[in-house]
């Protein structure tokens, strides 16, 4: 999960412009992924009703869909660190 408390202290710091606008994407792909695991988290905890194999279905394509965002925004916070080398 990425913290708010984090891009808080972020902005806080006088990056180069550059820098800061790709941590600022950066972050808020993060808080669009806080929100999916969130969402596979509940879909966890739901009952399934009768339809197991939809339920399995349904849970596999949100952890697909939250990967692939936790693989851009980690994109992204890479991103922001190669600009800083």
């Amino acid at each position: 999960m990425i913290g708010r408390g984090a891009w808080e202290a972020a902005r806080a710091i006088a990056w180069p412009d550059m820098v800061l606008a790709v941590l600022t994407e950066a972050y808020a792909a993060g808080a669009d992924l806080n929100s999916w695991v969130a969402m596979t988290d509940a879909h966890l905890a739901a009952p399934f009703g009768s339809d197991e194999q939809a339920h399995r279905d349904q849970q596999e394509l949100l952890s697909a869909i939250t990967g692939k965002i936790a693989e851009h925004a980690r994109g992204l916070f890479e991103r922001a660190r190669d600009e800083l080398a």
